[in-house]
């Protein structure tokens, strides 16, 4: 037998009554620190869905497309975006590439538009979207000047249209 610090005091051994205490004691403040976080939570997601409550009473009762178009409008000046995407999602084939013309500025706002359309547009617009293809998207481009051997295919505005290369179809 060692002669350590708990043989000096005489093998001293908390009684079960008072471990039992300790346990209860541990779990009673563990579950009061995660009832704090449930509350500051609770809090926080409510403040968050009370202001968005328009929106999630919208998407029960909505299919899927048009809460896609919702997902993909920046401002209001981009709510025919989406629908334009759809469209070329539906007339393209698949194997067909297209490309994107997008003003550059603002950036932010135009960097939104991009990747939103080669989200919807995947696979038909993936990559470095400078290579000419079969198809060009142009969406608020007031000044681009179609490629020679191309034509406007469907004019959605006069500076929203989709154009063609003669011949690809």
């Amino acid at each position: 037998m060692g002669y350590g610090f708990a043989n000096v005091l005489g093998n001293h051994k908390v009684p079960k009554h008072q471990n039992l205490k300790m346990n209860i004691f541990k779990k009673i403040v563990g579950g009061l620190i995660v009832l704090t976080w449930a509350i500051f939570w609770f809090h926080d997601n409510w403040q968050d869905m009370k202001n968005n409550m328009p929106y999630y009473k919208f998407a029960v009762k909505s299919s899927l497309d048009p809460l896609r178009a919702i997902h993909c409008v920046y401002d209001r000046g981009t709510r025919d975006y989406y629908w334009i995407l759809k469209f070329c999602n539906d007339a393209i084939s698949r194997k067909e590439n297209i490309q994107l013309i997008i003003p550059k500025n603002p950036k932010e706002r135009y960097e939104f538009l991009r990747e939103k359309g080669r989200y919807y547009l995947y696979p038909r617009n993936y990559g470095n979207n400078e290579e000419m293809a079969n198809f060009i998207l142009v969406y608020g481009v007031k000044d681009f000047e179609i490629p020679k051997g191309y034509h406007k295919y469907v004019v959605f505005t006069h500076d929203k249209y989709l154009a063609i290369k003669t011949g690809a179809l």
